[in-house]
């Protein structure tokens, strides 16, 4: 009789063991495993991806770093995004006004005299230092860049502008 007993015990005691190791660690892997599909969410794309924070342990300031990394990337791409949009922008402006020079010049409403293609020139000088700011910048992201001030006389730049809008 004793030993069915100690049997029975072992036996409720064992299952009790083992489905409180299933339940603690369930409960340990749960935010591991969200970290992890929160991590294969943003490599994939999804950047708004986020992962919930309970508690005050390892796990909780892990997954409070992952979100803000995550914030991060998702400013980044935003940021990355919309300098696209303005080098675009600013790469068409010249671009735009070269073509149109260049047009009116084909049909013979502009002629083709020395002060339209100094304003050509300077067209393409202006798409020069474009390119040369985007260069810049890249420099900048690979932390090669180094810094001077220079003054920047605005008036020139401003009357340039000016003066190709009173032509047209």
């Amino acid at each position: 009789r004793s030993n069915r007993l100690l049997l029975i015990s072992l036996l409720a005691l064992g299952g009790m063991a083992v489905l409180l190791s299933v339940f603690f660690s369930k409960r340990l892997t749960n935010p591991i495993e969200g970290l992890t599909e929160a991590a294969v969410a943003i490599r994939e794309g999804n950047l708004k991806r986020r992962v919930a924070i309970a508690g005050q342990d390892e796990i909780s300031k892990l997954s409070g770093a992952f979100n803000r990394m995550a914030q991060s990337l998702e400013l980044q791409e935003s940021l990355r995004k919309k300098l696209t949009s303005n080098v675009a922008h600013e790469l068409r402006t010249p671009i735009s006004a070269i073509r149109g020079e260049l047009e009116g010049m084909i049909d013979g409403f502009i002629p083709a005299d020395s002060e339209h293609l100094q304003s050509l020139y300077a067209e393409i000088g202006r798409l020069r230092k474009i390119l040369e700011g985007i260069e810049e910048l890249s420099q900048a992201e690979a932390s090669g860049l180094t810094l001077r001030k220079q003054e920047l006389l605005l008036q020139p730049f401003l009357k340039n502008i000016a003066e190709r809008f009173m032509k047209v």
